[in-house]
């Protein structure tokens, strides 16, 4: 025996053993800290203190190791510290396998290894296995295994194996296996199961959600099935059962053509019967299609579609629990092509569209089936000219031409549901309007030499062609006015003359304070007139018993309406304010510079005078406004002031101005006040936050009021609209595990006599591997329970537990752990 001593404390020893030694392709170089003990006549070699042995790409450090040069072997393990501790784990490396254990032979000819107590990582996952075998095509077979996506030593959660194979790639085949969490048997388990253990995308099941939902009794959610079918295409099928008699199923295909284009369609299907022994029975279906076109597809053809179909035209009637869109009213699909074009010196886009606009509150379906745009950009009358040295007065002139077309169908929902059940689409051409549009608007630009003022100067002429029309007579029989309905080219068009003149004026003032305040005020006036002719279509025709007489437009109902009846000479003005301040910033002392803030954001005063009117020629004024005080918080407000004197009594408004009938400036009829505010902190670079001080927050604040003021002509009327809508959101994070968000919204003045907010709050929490969850949500009345169809009081609202693995393999294989809590678990009493 040959002994070999080393002084503790320098580089490790190295030797080489020659491959005659190991009759190997290749030489095995080995190392120790402490000590190599050579045994010449057994042919071993014992490495004590952090050892290590390479050949080829496979290694492997302990901090005990045996080469056995006769048998082409290595053993490995580990030693304990004066408290027992195990240091120097074998740890075996072969490619970009890894494996820590503790315990393992390994025979450098056969490629075969038995390892004790192995802890390995597989794709996402970690396995424990307490005695296994590795083959030379690297597939490890144990028994008592563990699996996990927790990457500590003792696992949060495991699933408890009793025999498995490991396919590096490919998959991990399992007999008998059951779930554990902090090492306590759930009742979650399986005969046997494949779990994913590689990179690519391969077909799988998709394990449910389990549900107690009140009335819709216990049930499965979202079991399905995966299978990839292209490196373009993918597709999940889903389904949703409940014991009362509700199902569900659905298909999405999701597809994706790289620096072409990509998408995903989902077709749907829900069976909303209330009770399995119940006859009333609601079905609805869902089609849903998002495509979008990548930016370089194509350089002026651009495709888009994005449908958001139900037909039930009702968010709140789903066989989800708490539906994500209950308080949605509508509804927008829509499927566009849009092509630039240009031809010679012209250009522009055209478009095609066909949409479909579902409202649940006004129980509509609006199509759009289809319509088209064509527009011009903007050329001036020089286009056409050859030569072009100089400047010709005409290029100051302007020219814009945008035409489009239209099929609109308005439909009760539950008329246009019918027919597609019954593909019977005649609904589409009894309720429909179509027309054409044409808008021309010639302009140009004086600007005065001494450069203060910009003068405009615009024509602009529309032209509209409409296929429905109406007739109104006098019926001397029935002694009323009777309508005609007719199909038919009908046209109308106006014409109208403007000019508008607007500069900008500014206001400096300087202070003598410490500060050195600045201000500056930005006025902007804008004064425009507009001419336009009477040139419509209006009827006139008897229209009472007394014989009166009154004006009916034939195009009231048609796609595109005609201009007001009359002539009109409108001067409109408008003063566009601005105030700002600025102070000298206290932390420069050196550079003396200035901090710039907006004490008006906008301070805007508008409105008209008719010249051709006979009466009431001054319109309203309309007042806007808009400041931020602090940073945080902005303010809107919004009035109209009405200049006409009105009755005390009924008040009706007559032609006198207010300041001529002791009525002050006039009388406010409607106004608006609104605050929008946010405030939230950002993230410290500290791993844990500890306290309220320190957390991390964000917090946005709506409010609301609305007034105004109408007449009836007999009662005056005062409607103060103090809905005080009233909205606060956002998120608190207290510890960097925990998180509370929550969403709420309220109208003040009803919230005593008729409670209804709308409340959701949300308490998270992340558990390493979990993540767990917990919210409250209210759509309805807080203090009254529903009614159900047997008069049984329901709670109106839900809390919602929810635990789930983090981990991706498991977002397909296993989304969420759900138990739900009954609301019939619940009761406001």
């Amino acid at each position: 025996m040959l002994i070999i001593p080393f002084f503790y404390g320098v580089n490790a020893y190295s030797q080489i053993v020659r491959v005659d030694d190991f009759g190997l392709d290749s030489p095995v170089k080995y190392s120790a800290r402490d000590s190599i003990v050579m045994d010449v006549p057994a042919q071993i070699i014992r490495l004590y203190g952090n050892a290590d042995v390479k050949y080829e790409e496979i290694n492997l450090s302990a901090d005990l190791i045996e080469i056995d040069i006769e048998k082409s072997e290595v053993q490995a393990t580990y030693s304990t510290d004066s408290l027992g501790n195990k240091i120097g784990k074998p740890f075996f490396t072969d490619g970009t396998e890894e494996v820590t254990c503790d315990a393992m032979r390994y025979n450098f000819k056969s490629e075969k290894a038995i390892i004790q107590e192995v802890r390995t990582q597989q794709a996402d996952g970690y396995i424990h296995m307490e005695f296994s075998k590795r083959l030379p095509n690297e597939e490890i077979h144990f028994k008592n295994g563990k699996y996990t996506t927790c990457d500590k030593e003792n696992p949060h959660y495991h699933f408890q194996l009793s025999k498995a194979i490991v396919i590096p790639g490919k998959r991990i085949v399992t007999g008998p296996i059951h779930m554990r969490i902090l090492n306590i048997p759930m009742p979650i388990a399986f005969p046997f199961s494949f779990l994913p253990n590689s990179d690519t995308r391969k077909h799988g099941l998709i394990l449910p959600s389990f549900s107690l939902a009140g009335n819709y009794g216990s049930g499965l959610e979202n079991l399905g099935y995966y299978f990839p079918i292209n490196n373009k295409l993918e597709n999940y099928v889903y389904g949703t059962v409940y014991t009362s008699g509700r199902w569900a199923v659905s298909d999405q295909l999701n597809y994706n053509n790289k620096y072409k284009y990509s998408g995903t369609v989902k077709l749907g299907f829900e069976h909303l019967q209330g009770f399995f022994y119940e006859e009333s029975i609601a079905n609805n279906y869902t089609v849903y299609w998002n495509h979008s076109q990548a930016t370089k597809a194509h350089p002026s053809l651009r495709f888009g579609a994005n449908i958001d179909f139900r037909s039930n035209n009702d968010a709140s009637q789903t066989i989800e629990i708490i539906p994500e869109n209950v308080f949605n009213t509508a509804f927008n699909s829509a499927i566009n092509l849009n092509k630039s074009w240009k031809l010679d010196q012209f250009s522009g886009t055209w478009s095609g569209k066909l949409s479909l606009q579902q409202n649940s509150e006004t129980e509509n379906f609006v199509m759009e089936l289809p319509s088209f745009n064509l527009s011009v950009n903007r050329f001036d009358l020089g286009v056409l000219r050859k030569n072009k040295i100089g400047k010709k007065w005409y290029e100051n002139i302007a020219i814009t031409y945008t035409a489009s077309s239209l099929n609109r169908v308005t439909v009760n929902d539950s008329v246009a549901s019918a027919g597609l059940r019954n593909a019977d689409l005649s609904f589409i051409a009894d309720n429909s309007t179509s027309g054409i549009k044409q808008h021309v608007v010639v302009q140009t630009n004086l600007k005065p030499k001494s450069g203060w003022f910009n003068f405009n100067l615009n024509t602009t002429y529309d032209e509209n062609w409409n296929f429905q029309s109406i007739e109104n007579y006098w019926n001397p029989l029935n002694q009323s006015v009777d309508t005609n309905f007719m199909n038919g080219f009908k046209t109308a068009r106006s014409v109208s003359f403007s000019g508008s003149l607007n500069t900008n004026l500014y206001g400096y003032l300087k202070t003598n304070f410490a500060n050195k305040l600045k201000f500056r005020h930005v006025m902007t006036p804008n004064i425009s007139f507009t001419y336009r002719p009477d040139i419509g279509e209006y009827q006139l025709i008897q229209i009472d018993t007394a014989g009166n007489t009154g004006y009916f437009s034939p195009f009231s109902a048609s796609l595109y309406n005609e201009q007001a009846k009359g002539a009109s000479g409108l001067i409109n003005y408008s003063l566009a304010n601005i105030l700002e301040m600025k102070k000298l910033d206290k932390a420069d002392t050196i550079n003396n510079t200035f901090k710039s803030f907006k004490l008006i954001d906008r301070f805007n005063i508008s409105g008209s005078y008719d010249l051709l009117r006979d009466s009431l020629n001054l319109s309203n004024f309309i007042f806007s406004m808009q400041t931020t005080p602090i940073k945080m918080f902005s303010i809107q407000a919004g009035w109209t002031l009405n200049p006409y004197a009105y009755s005390n009594e009924t008040g009706i408004t007559n032609s006198n101005y207010a300041w001529n009938n002791a009525q002050g400036i006039g009388r406010v009829t409607s106004a608006n006040f609104a605050v929008n505010g946010r405030y939230g902190t950002k993230r410290t670079k500290s791993d844990t936050l500890r306290n309220l001080k320190n957390s991390v927050f964000n917090i946005n604040f709506q409010y609301n009021i609305n007034y105004s003021r109408n007449s009836n002509g007999i009662v005056q009327q005062d409607t103060f609209g103090l809905t005080h809508t009233i909205r606060v959101n956002g998120d608190l994070e207290l510890w960097k595990l925990w998180s509370f968000d929550y969403d709420i919204m309220t109208d003040l003045m009803t919230l005593l006599s008729n409670p209804n907010p709308s409340v959701r709050i949300g308490v998270k929490r992340e558990l390493h591997c979990w993540e767990t969850s917990l919210s409250f949500t209210k759509t309805n009345n807080f203090f009254a329970p529903m009614l159900d169809d047997d008069n049984n009081t329901s709670p109106n609202y839900v809390i919602r537990f929810k635990i789930n693995i983090k981990a991706s393999m498991f977002n397909a294989f296993l989304p969420e752990l759900t138990p739900r809590i009954p609301q019939t678990w619940y009761t406001t009493e």
